[in-house]
């Protein structure tokens, strides 16, 4: 039995330290979520504590589309 040895270059791997490109949807779904939990933060600190919770909620939820 023999083991074959694969080259870094093979696309069907990935090197440690490359970077991997990132979908644009994804990349929407972190700026909502983003824009959300900092919008929640200042109403809290404005004690808007109903309309925190809403955005929070808003946050939560697309923050569901990141998995």
């Amino acid at each position: 039995m023999t083991l074959e040895t694969v080259p870094l270059d093979e696309p069907t791997r990935r090197r440690i330290g490359h970077d991997v490109p990132v979908p644009l949807s994804r990349i929407a779904w972190l700026t909502t979520v983003a824009i959300c939990v900092l919008a929640a933060i200042l109403l809290l600190i404005s004690k808007y504590y109903g309309y925190a919770g809403v955005l929070a909620a808003v946050g939560l939820s697309a923050a569901i589309n990141l998995r």
